[in-house]
């Protein structure tokens, strides 16, 4: 797998799927996930499909679960998965090793061949060593034991290159 970082938009890289993991804050009794700068422009970009997702409860930023979306009209990003972290005070360079995994296997599940993986600025991991958890995880999420498989017959695909961006 080819690991390129990369700081510019993400929204405007063009990719088979665009991976966003999404803090969850309390905000009143709700505690709904509230999107970062960047996570807003990219749903204003996309047509608001991620604010949507949030309003209609059907994502909650609860630690491990992930929402695929499809955006509407010509966009670069074919598809993006909404990876929830929890609390933004329990999350760990493990936690974002388990989202880049959980990124790069549903890619890999829907033959996906280029990924997006958007970090977001965290207070409780050093920047640094999320992107090494981040690579690792990708790294480590498109491993699979296929010496006894028929590769012709319902190969599941491989992810091919990660552009990480900070």
């Amino acid at each position: 797998m080819q690991v390129s970082v990369k700081t510019t938009d993400p929204q405007a890289s063009a990719c088979d799927l665009l991976a966003l993991p999404i803090l969850r804050r309390t905000r009143g009794e709700r505690g709904t996930p509230i999107l970062a700068p960047t996570a807003r422009a990219i749903d204003r970009a996309l047509g608001g499909i991620i604010s949507a997702a949030i309003q209609s409860g059907d994502f909650r930023a609860n630690a491990g679960q992930a929402t695929l979306l499809y955006p509407a009209g010509s966009s670069p990003v074919q598809r993006v998965l909404l990876i929830g972290l929890g609390n933004e005070s329990n999350v760990t360079a493990e936690s974002l090793r388990r989202a880049a995994g959980t990124a790069v296997r549903r890619a890999g599940r829907r033959k996906n061949k280029r990924i997006s993986f958007w970090l977001p600025k965290l207070r409780s991991v050093d920047r640094d060593d999320a992107a090494q958890a981040v690579t690792e995880g990708a790294v480590l999420g498109s491993y699979r034991f296929d010496h006894y498989r028929d590769l012709q017959e319902n190969d599941p695909g491989t992810v091919r290159a990660l552009n990480l961006f900070l």
